[in-house]
């Protein structure tokens, strides 16, 4: 249930300003807690409008933006603030019940606080930018938060704390020639810095592979950390960090005692920055488009490899060709990447820990179009009023040192057994009768 209002002003259509309100309520949450109310607030400044730039005919427009506002996230799924129970469970030939879901009455939503301040520049009917600063600060995170085996239940959706956003982003489109031969391009690019601000009780949160804990990245990568091969025996390698009595880190050591390694923060599955590049070509009649989008600096967990990269664990199993820089250890003596291989497996060498993590930056040839119009006198002796021929492709191209079928994954940075993605070429007639 939502109730909504909004408030737009302008002046001179030079001066703008927007604020609105809204309460929402939804029964996804606990009994306690089901109302919030969200308000934001905007304005901008249409520069070009001002007597000091109206008569500068090179500028199309200048304009300075600027806005706050809280929404509210309810993406939880339902029931989720409910105890519920499953009467499928039948006991002594009794019918039963058991708790399947552990109850939360004071769940409520998560709150997105976004700050931001833009420009936006068009200039000599050629260049078109846009520069956005942002930042966007999350409190009463919902988050599925593990729960010790005592209580009968693995986890628990609940409000855990605060993290936040804050990066840049830029678009810019340009007219590079025009005329006979026309060039354009559109290019985007967004950098993010995520930090955990604040949590529950303050102590780190296990989630998975990944650990949630204040100062840190959210989705901060959390493993036994892989240290090679030993060079005379072939074994595994882990590192294990030596503390002293008040935890402090003051040494290292290394390991082929899995269970002895202890777990790190070793990486992120955020980006450093994503964008993309399309670039359109038409000469006569012929059109060429091009788009590119890329990711850089992000940490991707390639799971699926614990089973085809084991090292003897799973003979049933087909195995990966090693990558051209990867190498078997043999014998004594050898620097090599991988452990010697040992039916059903050489020391846990293939159980969860960073040798799986991996660089999932890529640069990716997204699509491509080639398509020619043919010229309106040869279309018209064919009693057509227009005609096209084209051809395109897409996931054509993709250029990345990840080792599997994909490094396009999602936030959580997991890359398991996913299908592939496909390549797909196309080809057609375009009539106009």
């Amino acid at each position: 249930m939502s109730g909504f209002s909004q408030v737009s002003y302008n002046y001179s259509q030079t001066y703008f300003a927007t604020a609105s309100f809204r309460r929402d309520g939804s029964s996804r949450f606990g009994q306690n807690n089901r109302y919030g109310n969200f308000w934001s607030i905007s304005g901008s400044w249409a520069m070009d409008n001002e007597t000091f730039l109206v008569d500068q005919d090179w500028l199309k427009e200048l304009k300075l933006r600027a806005s706050y506002g809280q929404t509210g996230n309810a993406q939880i799924g339902n029931f989720a603030s409910r105890a519920i129970y499953d009467f499928g469970q039948p006991y002594n030939s009794q019918t039963g019940a058991r708790p399947t879901n552990l109850g939360n009455p004071n769940l409520t939503w998560e709150v997105a606080k976004k700050a931001n301040v833009g420009v936006d520049l068009n200039a000599f009917d050629r260049i078109d930018l846009s520069i956005d600063l942002y930042q966007r600060i999350n409190e009463d995170l919902l988050q599925s938060v593990p729960q010790p085996a005592i209580t009968g239940f693995t986890s628990q959706i609940q409000n855990i704390g605060r993290v936040r956003n804050r990066g840049v982003e830029v678009s810019l489109s340009t007219v590079n020639f025009q005329g006979g031969f026309r060039w354009t391009t559109d290019f985007n690019i967004g950098f993010n810095n995520n930090e955990v601000l604040e949590l529950a009780g303050g102590e780190p949160i296990n989630a998975g592979n990944q650990r949630i804990e204040e100062g840190e990245d959210l989705r901060t990568w959390y493993f036994r950390k892989w240290a090679g091969v030993d060079s005379e025996t072939g074994e595994p390698l882990w590192e294990r960090e030596i503390t002293d009595e008040e935890g402090n880190v003051v040494d290292t050591e290394l390991t082929s005692d899995y269970n002895e390694a202890n777990r790190q923060k070793v990486g992120s599955a955020t980006p450093d920055f994503t964008g993309g590049l399309r670039n359109s070509l038409e000469y006569k009649g012929i059109t060429l488009s091009t788009f590119f989008n890329f990711v850089y600096g992000n940490d991707v967990y390639h799971s699926a490899r614990e089973l085809f990269d084991s090292d003897g664990g799973y003979l049933t199993y087909n195995y990966m060709e090693l990558e051209d820089d990867w190498s078997r250890w043999q014998e004594p003596g050898d620097d090599a990447t991988h452990p010697k291989p040992v039916p059903g497996g050489n020391n846990n060498s293939n159980s969860p820990s960073s040798r799986y993590l991996e660089d999932g930056s890529y640069l990716r040839l997204k699509s491509a179009r080639l398509s020619y119009n043919i010229p309106g006198a040869w279309a018209n002796s064919l009693n057509l009023e227009s005609a096209r021929v084209y051809a395109s492709g897409e996931n054509l191209l993709t250029f990345t040192d990840f080792s599997g079928m994909d490094p396009e994954v999602g936030l959580g940075g997991n890359a398991g057994t996913k299908y592939p993605i496909s390549r797909r070429v196309t080809f057609g007639v375009g009539l106009n009768f």
